[in-house]
């Protein structure tokens, strides 16, 4: 359980940060419902504790994602700094250049894109008091109720925002990702006053509990996709029929299906494909599905069947008459049954087998593959 709060490491600037929270949260309390599709849990900052994302109980709120666009709206909580919005009329544009902006200026400040969460959001108490119009931010920088917390006297600029992913300025690489249990998984960055904001403890959780830092999609917003080859193994002689099927889930229906099976033309592009094979080797397929969400939310998933030559063996025996011992041990070749041109009257009668008798040929005593002609 993480119980040490090191708020900012600036014994003077903390203070100021801390009275004029304190003041302004008291009083611009912000009422929504809980999300019922979108982030669920809890983050964790070194510096500011706890962050939450969405409350069933008094005081209401949440972050939500919508299911078309993608857009994450809402505000979550810190109980030493207040709230964290993500929403653009209460936060104003983000700093940067407008390729870092997901709404271009005008759309939303954060977004789910496929299985990663970019953009901003915004700790509004850092834009009190002269950035504030009501409740809402009316620029990127910070407020005059920084104090000492400006770059003239500690270095410190603390703006409020928090980026959800690397941005074209930024000297290090980071970033929000769903994986497939719906857990968002890395770290988001809230600047030299707020630090590094864990969703996931450094990966190292498996199981949300209270105490962890591990936020959660809820909603089933990502599409999550299992898929499978029937059978996984044969043997020849073929043809060979398989199977290849994909299973999504989450996300948006219906769901569309990119199928690529041994680099194939042609194959259909189906919930399952039927395939059929006469040669040897790993036959590989993969495939990607598409939900129906605005942006689109992918995923892909891989098998593969092995094919194997059948085990032949030369079954059978020779019976050599009695007159072989009127030729030569060197006119007869007792294992094959063949005979020498001074020893035509002996015969020796030879019946040999290859357990795969429709696609091999006794040769001598040896099996051998038929071609496509096969000489007698």
């Amino acid at each position: 359980m993480k119980t040490k709060l090191s708020l900012c490491g600036v014994g003077l600037a903390c203070a100021v940060l801390l009275w004029a929270f304190a003041s302004f949260s008291s009083n611009h309390m912000q009422v929504r419902a809980a999300a019922s599709n979108g982030l669920s849990g809890n983050a964790w900052s070194d510096n500011i504790g706890w962050i939450a994302f969405n409350s069933s109980s008094t005081p209401f709120f949440g972050v939500d994602i919508d299911a078309s666009s993608g857009a994450l709206s809402g505000q979550g909580w810190s109980d030493n700094i207040g709230w964290l919005s993500f929403d653009r009329s209460v936060t104003g544009n983000p700093p940067g250049s407008v390729s870092d902006d997901p709404g271009a200026g005008s759309g939303p400040i954060a977004k789910k894109i496929g299985g990663t969460l970019v953009g901003w959001a915004r700790f509004t108490s850092a834009c009190q008091w002269n950035m504030l119009s009501g409740q809402n931010c009316i620029g990127s920088g910070p407020g005059n109720a920084q104090g000492v917390l400006s770059p003239s006297t500690t270095g410190l600029y603390w703006d409020g925002w928090v980026s959800l992913n690397r941005k074209a300025a930024d000297a290090y690489d980071y970033n929000l990702i769903i994986d497939g249990n719906n857990k968002v998984v890395g770290s988001a960055w809230g600047g030299n006053v707020v630090g590094w904001i864990s969703f996931d403890q450094g990966g190292s959780i498996t199981t949300c509990t209270l105490t962890d830092s591990c936020v959660t999609i809820i909603g089933n917003p990502t599409v999550r996709l299992s898929c499978s080859a029937n059978p996984t193994s044969a043997t020849l002689p073929g043809p060979i029929a398989a199977t290849w099927s994909a299973t999504p889930s989450g996300g948006t229906s219906p769901y569309t299906y990119a199928w690529n099976i041994d680099e194939r033309s042609g194959v259909p592009n189906t919930q399952s494909v039927n395939m059929s094979y006469s040669t040897k080797g790993t036959k590989n397929g993969f495939v990607t599905v598409t939900d129906s969400s605005t942006p689109a939310a992918t995923s892909t998933c891989s098998d593969s069947i092995t094919i194997s030559d059948p085990v032949t063996v030369v079954t059978g025996s020779c019976s050599i008459p009695s007159n072989a011992s009127l030729c030569k041990d060197s006119d007869l070749n007792g294992t094959t049954g063949s005979l020498s041109a001074s020893c035509p009257t002996v015969v020796a009668s030879c019946q040999f087998t290859c357990t795969d008798n429709i696609n091999y040929v006794v040769r001598g005593n040896a099996c051998v593959k038929k071609s496509v002609t096969i000489e007698k």
